[in-house]
């Protein structure tokens, strides 16, 4: 089961350059039918602190928005109902709590907007969740314990 704290999908977002490696990886697991927004023609650049530019990295960087990596995954699994490929995904739901038991993890996911909770057992609960994250807070203990705020 997919959970996301939000009611409905989220779109847009940063531009990330995707290396070859990357879109190589993206077609091993079987998402080779990423969006891109690259130009026929085109040079990157890499900036520094002075704004000087020097040319990018070899090996053309596949542009795209955050919401065209998203998206490839998504498609594959919404609406998909348990059981089909084993996959759920439920919006407006974020898990409250995480405890390790002898063969399962509970994790009760709330309703974000009606407050209902309930309680289900999983196998493993894996967090990607960005920066300060739900699910490692919930596993591990407050984010501040490790992030290292980076001064320049």
């Amino acid at each position: 089961m997919i959970t996301e704290r939000a009611p409905r999908r989220r779109t847009g977002g940063c531009f990330i350059d995707l290396m070859p490696e990357g879109r190589s990886a993206a077609a091993g697991l079987g998402l080779d039918d990423l969006h891109t927004r690259n130009r026929e023609r085109g040079t990157t650049w890499a900036l520094n602190r002075r704004g000087h530019r020097r040319l990018g990295q070899p090996g053309r960087p596949t542009a795209m928005v955050r919401d065209d990596m998203e998206a490839a995954p998504w498609n594959r699994t919404a609406g998909r109902r348990h059981g089909e490929d084993g996959m759920e995904v439920r919006l407006a739901t974020a898990p409250l709590e995480i405890v390790e038991g002898d063969s399962a993890v509970v994790a009760p996911p709330e309703n974000a907007f009606c407050g209902t909770r309930c309680h289900e057992s999983f196998a493993r609960v894996v967090g990607a969740d960005g920066l300060r994250s739900t699910v490692r807070r919930l596993a591990f203990g407050p984010h501040e314990r490790f992030m290292t705020p980076w001064t320049g």
